[in-house]
């Protein structure tokens, strides 16, 4: 699989209509493969938006490449900025950054469309005319990809690129950059507040229980740590990835235990998992459940 990905990768890069194409690799954190089998296609538009205009391959994307440190500063500042998530409505719910907004699309086709009609935009355009001072826009996604797209539908709703950002690398980049940051500071954080004559700590006997997160998932930190971090990051949940892992923890990038529906295909957290067990309803998402009793029928994932 690593060799085939290399070869693809290799060939790509020497294609001269992806000579200057900047490749991001994403860490796993993980001993499975999460994805289990490899196939190329040529296709004519990667992620369909339906919109011709918004073609980076022909024409530069109107944001601006915002690098996850210099993101993350933003959001430590508590800078006065739009945060926009350009994901879905089934990835949303897993998990995004604190305070960020989304329109509630069911596919990124509806992304276009729902940039006409944001009532949020437009009061962002009604403010700006009002008080003449333009404001900062942040997008993200995943991985970068859906940005780079979505930047073309707010230039033609009126807004000026240089207030324009998109998180280079998405969500997946930002973490993998910023949680080492967070662990070595934690890490002399702790090293300085150790007493210098500290006493070996001995091995607790008690069986309690694991400590989890909010989805269910073990934490493998004690849970002040667990929620130190999320602050830090300014990320809260999950990140839903379109592989066999579905999904990994904003906290360490662990695979987090969701699956999909077997119904809808969107993702079911381990949270819910445990509670539809315990009810002992099918193993299908809450909303698949309650569609089930009123006998209407809910648009699979597309």
């Amino acid at each position: 699989m690593k060799r085939c990905f290399e070869t693809v990768t290799n060939n790509a890069i020497k294609n001269v209509h992806y000579k200057d194409m900047e490749m991001t690799r994403t860490a796993v954190l993980d001993t499975k493969l999460s994805i289990t089998r490899f196939l190329v296609k040529l296709k004519k538009e990667v992620i369909s938006m339906g919109v011709d205009e918004a073609n980076p391959a022909l024409a530069q994307t109107p944001a601006k490449h915002l690098e996850p440190k210099e993101f993350k500063k933003w959001l430590d500042e508590d800078r006065d900025v739009l945060i926009l998530d350009t994901r879905n409505d089934y990835e949303v719910v897993l998990g995004t950054f604190k305070n960020a907004k989304h329109f509630d699309i069911h596919t990124f086709r509806e992304f276009p469309q729902a940039v006409k009609e944001s009532k949020l935009l437009k009061d962002v355009k009604a403010e700006e005319e009002k008080t003449g001072k333009k404001k900062d826009i942040v997008m993200f996604c995943t991985g970068g990809v859906r940005c780079e797209k979505a930047a073309f539908c707010f230039k033609q709703a009126g807004f000026h690129s240089e207030n324009l950002y998109q998180l280079n690398g998405g969500i997946l980049h930002y973490l993998q950059e910023v949680l080492p940051l967070i662990k070595d500071n934690q890490d002399n954080t702790e090293e300085q507040d150790k007493p210098a004559s500290e006493s070996p700590v001995e091995e607790s006997t008690a069986t309690d229980a694991q400590p989890t997160d909010t989805t269910g998932a073990p934490l493998e930190m004690d849970e002040e740590k667990y929620k130190q971090i999320e602050k830090e990051t300014h990320y809260e949940g999950e990140c839903f990835v379109f592989d066999d892992r579905v999904s990994v923890r904003g906290v360490d990038l662990k695979v987090a235990g969701s699956v999909l529906c077997g119904s809808c295909l969107h993702p079911f957290s381990k949270a819910q998992q445990q509670t539809m067990r315990a009810a002992g309803g099918d193993m299908k998402c809450p909303g698949c459940e309650v569609e089930d009793v009123l006998n209407i029928s809910r648009p699979a994932r597309c």
